[in-house]
């Protein structure tokens, strides 16, 4: 199958997407193949476009290559500038996902933080099951909140950030 044409993506304002789907691709056990793919308005699904390779773990450069390339000459913008902001974006939405769970937990114990609940539950003004869970999950989000913002300020000040 061939992909679908850049004309008819950018006239129907489509979302165009890359979809992988699990299993023995192509000879490939345990590979994921590669689709880009755009919606099809009229049945409210996905029109299967050009098969793009094989993904055994890695990522595709190529692939990625191919997409950033093509914004390029859609948007006018530079590919670099297109990576970062599209990775920023995405790690600015990690940490929006994982602020919002810390704050259902500042609520839920009425606690400013991970170390006060667990203080709450060494004095038992909270009953130990679930909040010893929810200490170890606030934790790790906190943890894994505060790595990606890091990276968020490298990308801002322009460093090179490994992935």
């Amino acid at each position: 199958m061939t992909g679908p044409h850049k004309e008819e993506r950018r006239g129907r304002g489509d979302t165009p997407r890359l979809f992988s789907f699990p299993g023995s691709c192509g000879g490939k056990k345990g590979a994921f193949g590669i689709r880009f793919c755009v919606p099809d308005q009229s049945t409210k699904s996905w029109k299967t476009g050009e098969f793009l390779g094989y993904n055994t773990g890695g990522v595709i450069v190529d692939v990625l290559d191919r997409i950033i390339k093509e914004a390029e000459d859609v948007l006018g913008i530079p590919g670099e500038v297109i990576f970062r902001e599209g990775v920023k974006k995405f790690l600015l939405s990690k940490v929006e996902e994982n602020n919002s769970l810390i704050k259902s937990l500042k609520e839920k114990y009425g606690a400013s933080g991970y170390l006060e609940l667990e203080e709450k539950i060494r004095r038992g003004d909270v009953p130990e099951h679930p909040a010893w869970e929810d200490v170890i999950l606030w934790e790790e989000l906190s943890r894994y909140t505060e790595a990606p913002q890091g990276l968020v300020r490298r990308l801002e000040a322009g460093e090179a950030v490994a992935f």
